[in-house]
């Protein structure tokens, strides 16, 4: 799973660098708290982390991003200090034999964090799957 802070430059340009780390401080102890014992979280820098799921399909990984994109919105989605809404852009990988090794599934899981991203950001993009935060109302949001 590759995940990008959406909004990570523009807190950077209006709050400045300490604040745009602050932001990932916080977001960083949210996701770690939103993973199960044995996933990996790693920041690979400028706003950008990647969670290894040893073991898991597809659809446990598509509703553990869910899970996710719902904690980092929860309390609002605002950082305190920059009032700045929080969302990402994950995209999904599944490791599968004809990959030839982890660099073929990390691309693919950056080609769909991009797209998300591109898509509005705050979704989950796994091969032609789209999914959007659920709405307020309970409901599944659908695609723009």
């Amino acid at each position: 799973m590759e995940l990008a802070v959406d909004q990570l430059g523009a807190v950077r340009q209006h709050f400045g660098v300490h604040t745009a780390d602050a932001v990932l401080a916080e977001l960083s102890w949210k996701l770690k708290l939103g993973l199960r014992a044995g996933d990996v979280l790693a920041h690979c820098g400028d706003g950008v982390f990647r969670v290894l799921l040893p073991g898991t399909r597809r659809a446990a990984a598509l509703a553990l991003a869910q899970d996710l994109l719902a904690k980092v919105a929860s309390d609002g989605g605002l950082h305190p200090e920059s009032g700045q809404r929080l969302t990402l852009s994950i995209g999904l990988a599944e490791a599968d034999a004809g990959d030839g090794g982890p660099q073929a599934v990390l691309r693919r899981a950056q080609a769909q964090a991009q797209c998300a991203r591109l898509a509005g950001g705050d979704r989950v993009v796994a091969d032609a799957v789209t999914l959007q935060p659920t709405a307020p109302s309970g409901r599944r949001a659908t695609a723009a």
